[in-house]
């Protein structure tokens, strides 16, 4: 029911009523990032804005009242860097050192895969279905001649797949030696690697290496996947298989938390901010009708994107990118979807059980050591605006919402394109969190994808105004 209301209060964001030309709302149109500002001289000293922020009056937005009762969240350096990156498709060479270091040396490959004999088997209790549907029909009358017709093509085009599949599929799995991983072609990777140590690992990568932009390891010799405790809790609601699965981990949140910190130092890895972190289960699928679960490991899983430079980051996730596409038509009406990068890991006592790495992104430059941002009453007046020019007339007032709280914002940094460029600024952005009475409950609450308008620090564009 929640999740209703938050995507009907979503639907009612995204069709605000436009605002009267005397009201300073800036639509973000693809040209807001001024790079001019963003590569010019940089600010020397700290740019420190107020602690809180207090409205004494409420905001009339129609028949919706704002009120802003808001901590403000900001680096306590006051240094806003804006950082140049791009994204990077997972090859076997930029994999090979990140998997040395997660797993050691391997040894030995068995690939997960369908042999020829797995292929005849499918393919046989294909046909045996076939054929007992086909008979049914006929001892009913229902086989037509034209039904029979369609069918018999179909059948054919069917089978030919299935020979297809037989044909190239290997005779067995049988473990092949290997000596790194640099030299394992990157659409081979999803196998079962047994390490020179004896451990085993299930690697895979998303896509075929033409683009691929995640890379998955599971230690162990079972294809597991990671369940988050709020996950889980709300998959037994209609899963009860799960509900015998579940076991509580042995180790301490504080002890995870300080072994995710050696392992990533261990592994290169920084930059990373962790914005979740719950008990979790490696599950296995260990029944045929989808229900039957094993949990093969318990620990804690973390989420945690990168955040350059040190910027604060939020306690629930607020939405995918969105950059407006430079290339498209001048009303600039579509828009990218920029996937954050993102890490999730488990960790028990033996160290990381799960590790998945997606979209990756590498620095390629510093454009501002530290961009001059707008003065604070510039964005207060944004964000009244804002919220009044969204608000006013829209649907929320037909759904008897009649207040709204701005409780928080917070200054982090978002990810917008570069002018026509596959490159991408790191830049500030302010993120004003607000909840009404409905949904001030999962204030804090890091599933919940909360209400924010986002507005671009440096310019005062208006990235989002809704989720």
């Amino acid at each position: 029911m929640k999740r209703i209301i938050l995507l009907c209060l979503s639907l009612v964001l995204l069709l605000a009523c436009v605002p009267t030309p005397e009201e300073e709302y800036i639509v973000n149109k693809g040209d807001n990032v001024t790079e001019q500002q963003i590569k010019g001289e940089k600010t020397d000293g700290a740019q420190v804005f107020p602690a809180r922020w207090d409205e004494d009056e409420t905001i009339d937005c129609g028949k919706i009242t704002v009120s802003i009762h808001a901590d403000v969240v900001q680096r306590a350096d006051g240094v806003y860097p804006v950082y140049r990156t791009r994204r990077i498709t997972v090859t076997q060479e930029n994999a090979a050192p990140l998997l040395l270091k997660l797993l050691g040396t391997p040894k030995s490959r068995c690939r997960q895969e369908s042999t020829k004999d797995d292929w005849q088997r499918e393919f046989q209790a294909w046909i045996d279905d076939y054929n007992e549907s086909m008979d049914e029909r006929r001892k009913s009358g229902e086989l037509t001649a034209e039904f029979e017709a369609i069918s018999d093509a179909q059948y054919e085009e069917q089978a030919a797949w299935y020979t297809e599949q037989i044909k190239n599929a290997p005779i067995s799995n049988e473990a092949e030696p290997v000596s790194d991983f640099a030299s394992v072609p990157i659409n081979d990777l999803g196998a079962l690697y047994t390490m020179s140590d004896g451990s085993t690992a299930q690697i895979s990568v998303g896509g075929d290496g033409a683009g691929s932009d995640y890379l998955d390891v599971t230690r162990g010799a079972v294809i597991g996947w990671v369940c988050m405790e709020t996950a889980y809790q709300n998959v037994v609601q209609w899963d009860p298989g799960l509900k015998a699965a579940w076991k509580e981990p042995t180790m301490q949140r504080r002890e995870a938390e300080q072994l995710l910190e050696r392992e990533f130092d261990r592994l290169g890895l920084s930059g990373f901010s962790v914005i979740n972190v719950e008990k979790a289960n490696l599950m296995h699928d260990s029944g045929s009708n989808g229900s039957d679960y094993t949990s093969v490991a318990q620990g804690w899983g973390f989420v945690l994107h990168r955040l350059y430079g040190g910027y604060p980051s939020a306690v629930s996730k607020i939405t995918p990118s969105i950059s407006l596409n430079y290339e498209s038509d001048p009303a600039y009406t579509e828009v990218t979807i920029i996937p954050d990068e993102e890490i999730r890991i488990m960790i028990d006592e033996s160290g990381i059980r799960s590790f998945r790495y997606d979209a990756p992104k590498e620095v390629v430059g510093v454009e501002s050591a530290n961009v001059t941002l707008l003065p604070f009453d510039e964005v207060q007046t944004r964000v009244k605006n804002t919220l009044r020019a969204a608000l006013s007339g829209s649907l929320l007032e037909k759904i008897d919402v009649t207040e709204i709280e701005v409780y928080r914002l917070l200054l982090t940094c978002y990810t917008v394109h570069v002018r026509n460029s596959e490159d991408y600024y790191e830049i500030p952005c302010w993120v004003v969190l607000f909840d009404d009475p409905m949904t001030r409950g999962l204030r804090d609450d890091p599933t919940n994808t909360p209400q924010a308008l986002l507005i671009n620090a440096v310019d005062g564009s208006i990235i989002h105004t809704g989720y």
